[in-house]
Formats: structure tokens, sequence, C-alpha cells
């Protein structure tokens, strides 16, 4: 799987969140080049692991902003890192089990969520941000 190139169409503006965003991405870059993407190594154990933990950071920084700011849509916002949460769990689950399908179907997960949740959702609350 290709890793994300991070450009500015990235940024939404906010040093902080354009921050924890880069992170998460390189993270995923990371773990998407790990080789021999297995669910019994460690490696990949360690990645997803600290990327779950620093994604409920950004979550929770990303939110407190938002209604800080009186997002209008801020419920939808919260909804979509809820699934997020919910799906990362079932591979979780899946990947402890052993399925064999999973490290690809978490990787092509990650990846799309990530691009489109940034590109797409983020987006959404860029221009109500710099107003």
């Amino acid at each position: 799987m290709e890793k994300i190139n991070w450009t500015d169409k990235f940024n939404i503006g906010h040093p902080e969140i354009d921050r924890q965003h880069r992170q998460l991405i390189e993270m995923l870059n990371r773990l998407t080049g790990t080789p021999d993407v297995t669910t019994s190594s460690e490696t990949v154990s360690d990645i997803l692991h600290n990327m779950t933990q620093y994604a409920q950071i950004h979550f929770r920084t990303e939110e407190n902003l938002l209604k800080t700011v009186e997002y209008p849509d801020l419920k939808a916002h919260k909804k979509e890192h809820l699934a997020y949460r919910k799906k990362i769990v079932d591979l979780c689950k899946h990947t402890m089990l052993g399925f064999h399908d999973v490290p690809e179907e978490l990787l092509r997960y990650l990846h799309d969520w990530w691009s489109d949740h940034i590109l797409v959702e983020d987006m959404k609350y860029r221009d109500f941000l710099q107003s």
C-alpha cells in the first residue's frame, strides 16, 4: 500500500490540529512501510497501539476546539470519531484472533479513513475556524 504523501492540502490552518494530523499520518506511514505486516508482528502491534492512543488524544483536542468555537456540526463530527473507534476495536479483536486478512484490511481502513477524514470531514470546519 502506498504511503500518504503529506502536502499543504492536508492543512486545516490550526497549528495544533495540523501537527497532530501530520503525526498520525507519519505513524500510519511507518505502519504501511513495515515489512511483513502480520497479526503476530510486535512492531505492527506497537505502532498500532501508539497510533490508537494518539488518535484518542487528537480526537479530544479537536472536539474540545470545535466545542469552544461552537462548531454547528460537532455532533456529526463526533459520530465520525466514534465510528472510527468502533471499527478499530473490531479490527484489533480480529487481529488478536489471528484472522489473516486483518493486516491488509486494517491498513486499507486506516489509509482511507484518515485521508478522507482530514481532506473531507475536517475541511468542513476549516473555514469556520478561520472566520
